[in-house]
């Protein structure tokens, strides 16, 4: 929006802060509502019955570049619930919180090479959200605290975090660190031009009091996996597979898990002669 025209919208997207205008702030925000109607979902066990509520959140943020290199993110958001008759679910309310705050140096910025250190709060997404995810679905998304490592080149990326999960809580401003490292892993793309797409990962957990049908326990658990995917016109498909070893408590965990979603799209083209 740097050459766009002068207007109300483009100022708050673009707002240069030096003569050179390599100093720019960018502001932001979104809003969400849903209404949500639920008939035993607690399957009777409460007798609650019908459960209708409304669902709101709302975010703000402010983006600030310090020239091609620095970048500061910071986002505050809210998220509210109204008329759910047992009390809003730890997926439902935050009032008030900061979503994410965090610093981006780039030690290598070129145009086929990019290396960038994040520091701060953060949000995580890699591949199709099933390990790891913003959790978009719920009115609460998730956000951790750590470092990231992201390098960036032609037809591959490789990221590399560890982090602090941020425990929520539902009033303003009382999110909580772990102050302990629970999550860490590698997350690469490599990109096959025609062919499709090829994620490799490792992920690794670290719950204190993890609680299954067994128990209550400290659980350590690693993930190795892989997707193959295309997304597009023609035919898409994402395959992917992953296998889990670790422990909780004194019990050893081994565990896989695999996934095939394929689909064929026809394209009816309409020619015209004259």
């Amino acid at each position: 929006l740097k050459d766009s025209a002068d207007n109300f919208y483009h100022k708050i997207k673009f707002l240069p802060l030096n003569d050179k205008e390599n100093i720019y702030l960018s502001f932001g925000g979104e809003a969400r509502y849903e209404y949500v109607d639920f008939n035993n979902e607690d399957w009777g066990r409460l007798n609650i019955g019908h459960n209708n509520f409304f669902l709101q959140r709302y975010d703000v943020h402010a983006d600030l570049h310090l020239g091609k290199n620095i970048r500061i993110f910071s986002q505050i958001r809210s998220a509210l619930q109204n008329g759910r008759k047992n009390g809003s679910r730890g997926i439902d309310e935050d009032q008030l919180s900061i979503q994410n705050l965090f610093i981006d140096a780039n030690l290598i910025n070129r145009e086929e090479h990019k290396f960038t250190v994040r520091l701060g709060r953060q949000e995580l997404d890699y591949g199709s959200g099933r390990l790891i995810s913003v959790r978009e679905g719920p009115n609460v998304r998730l956000s951790f605290t750590g470092a990231k490592l992201m390098y960036s080149g032609k037809n591959i990326s490789v990221d590399a975090f560890a982090m602090m999960a941020d425990s929520i809580n539902t009033g303003v401003f009382d999110n909580t660190m772990s102050k302990q490292l629970n999550l860490w892993g590698v997350y690469s793309k490599r990109i096959f031009p025609k062919a499709g797409n090829l994620d490799l990962y490792y992920i690794g957990i670290r719950r204190d009091e993890s609680v299954f049908e067994a128990g209550t326990a400290k659980e350590k658990r690693h993930t190795i996996g892989g997707r193959f995917w295309k997304y597009g016109g023609g035919f898409i498909y994402n395959l992917e597979a992953a296998y889990q070893f670790g422990s909780f408590g004194d019990e050893n965990i081994r565990a896989w898990t695999g996934s095939v979603d394929a689909v064929s799209y026809t394209h009816l083209r309409a020619h015209e002669t004259s």
